[in-house]
């Protein structure tokens, strides 16, 4: 409810509560973890993220949330692991799929240090 009207600081401080009350829940860890993402917090939502897989090791969507938030932090080694785990249970996955389509595309582009060098290097 919280999330959906954008006040993430409630949706958290609700999801604290939550895990309080029932810490073995993996969906808390989960949706707490993207709330946290939201807000930026990279670190923290993979964190929660990795808790929720501790809990549940075949929680698909929390090996794809965490994908997404290690390749948007640049970590596509990491990323690519996670979509893989995910396609290793399920070959059809649509989301693992285009996430590890989307993933090659961002490994083909050149980061701005590679255009930077590629610029210094041609107007010399």
């Amino acid at each position: 409810m919280y999330k959906a009207q954008g006040r993430l600081q409630d949706a958290l401080a609700s999801y604290d509560r939550a895990i309080e009350l029932s810490p073995n829940e993996p969906t808390l860890y989960f949706n707490r973890g993207n709330s946290l993402r939201a807000l930026g917090r990279v670190k923290d939502a993979i964190h929660d993220y990795d808790y929720a897989i501790a809990l549940n090791g075949n929680f698909l969507n929390a090996y794809i949330a965490r994908g997404n938030t290690r390749a948007a932090d640049g970590d596509f080694k990491n990323a690519e692991a996670d979509f893989d785990r995910v396609l290793a249970v399920d070959p059809m996955n649509n989301a693992a799929i285009a996430n590890k389509l989307a993933l090659a595309k961002l490994r083909e582009k050149p980061s701005h240090e590679t255009l930077r060098q590629s610029i210094a290097t041609t107007t010399k």
